[in-house]
């Protein structure tokens, strides 16, 4: 049999996850009151990310990519901040930076700004990192695989 089947795998196109950022955001309930649980801590409200694919992952570097010219020389150049705070607008099932309540509520109308007004800098870097390993920037497993490859 041939070895294509080893390669008949279609991406997982839906994969999300839940993902703790902070322990600043709880959960509430219908009169907006915090919720605790039996050991009387309040209970964190995870965020929840997908997976990038890789045509909106190309989608994203190409607009990131700024084109410039020095000395006469073409040159590109990427922006990964840029890169970063679409990607996690992209990214971010819940919540939805994009809801015209948050907008407001953050003061700004662009919903790439708004994970910057919200989170701390672990914050902010704990949920790009959660993005990525979600869509299979996964360091640990990658160099594994490598590993396996080179065996």
């Amino acid at each position: 049999m041939s070895k294509l089947s080893a390669f008949l795998q279609p991406l997982e196109t839906e994969k999300q996850r839940e993902v703790v950022i902070s322990r600043r955001f709880v959960k509430r309930n219908e009169k907006g009151e915090p919720l605790r649980d039996e050991e009387g801590n309040y209970i964190p409200e995870p965020f929840v990310v997908r997976a990038l694919s890789p045509e909106e992952n190309d989608r994203l570097v190409k607009r990131c990519t700024h084109t410039s010219t020095v000395r006469g020389q073409r040159v590109e150049t990427f922006d990964r901040q840029e890169y970063t705070r679409r990607a996690i607008v992209e990214a971010t099932v819940e919540p939805n930076f994009r809801d015209p309540a948050m907008a407001e509520r953050y003061g700004t109308m662009v919903p790439e700004e708004i994970p910057g007004k919200m989170l701390n800098i672990a914050e902010y870097a704990a949920l790009a990192d959660a993005i990525l390993e979600v869509s299979g920037f996964d360091e640990e497993s990658t160099n594994t695989l490598l590993a396996e490859a080179k065996n």
